[in-house]
């Protein structure tokens, strides 16, 4: 369990700092749109966690079905991890912006879209958890009153939980017992990959 979130926190700061990275050398040097910059990144990052997301849910059902609850345990709470990781890019985003470099909300279409289905999610969420981070207010308006989600609180509820969750993790020590419970459990997140690329690399060398 403890492997998980040292994981997290690991890719959590090494997204972090390459998008601050490629934002300064990008738009500060080269002087491209960081709307286009945040566009490009943001998107291969969510492809990349999705795709992660995915091979998690298969090996967390292999995992339950060899009866392995533990690590099918581990594999859900990284599953839930996994929701957090893009704020470790738009972070990086927001240190650029602190610096100087600008803002990509309601410049970057990625970014407005993946927060707007944060906000859904939440919104959906809250219908039967409720609304337990008090985001959600009734407004009235000429046409009568409506809910609407603030939506500034909410992201800064969520940043400030990815980045203590990420440094949470970088903070725990690995122990032998986590490696020992299962072996799939690297130091990053792409586990399945890594083990996937030696067995391809092997039959090659072959």
């Amino acid at each position: 369990m403890a492997a998980v979130f040292q994981d997290f926190g690991r890719a959590w700061l090494g997204y972090a700092l390459i998008a601050l990275v490629i934002a300064c050398i990008t738009n500060g040097i080269y002087g491209i749109p960081l709307w286009q910059v945040a566009d490009v990144t943001l998107a291969l990052m969510l492809f990349f966690v999705g795709l992660i997301a995915s091979l998690t849910v298969m090996a967390g059902i292999i995992d339950i079905v060899g009866g392995e609850i533990g690590v099918a345990l581990a594999r859900i709470i990284g599953l839930a991890l996994l929701v957090f990781l893009p704020f470790a890019a738009i972070s990086g985003y927001v240190v650029y912006g602190w610096l100087g470099g600008g803002s990509i909300a309601g410049t970057s279409f990625v970014y407005d879209g993946f927060v707007g289905m944060l906000v859904k999610a939440y919104e959906l969420l809250a219908k039967s958890a409720g609304d337990f981070l008090g985001v959600i207010a009734t407004v009235k308006t000429p046409e009568g009153s409506v809910t609407k989600t603030d939506l500034n609180r909410l992201l800064d509820y969520v940043m400030i939980a990815s980045v203590l969750i990420a440094m949470a993790g970088l903070m725990i020590g690995r122990t032998r017992a986590a490696f020992t419970a299962d072996g799939t459990l690297g130091s990053n997140l792409f586990p399945i990959w890594r083990a996937a690329t030696i067995r391809w690399l092997s039959v090659v060398a072959v």
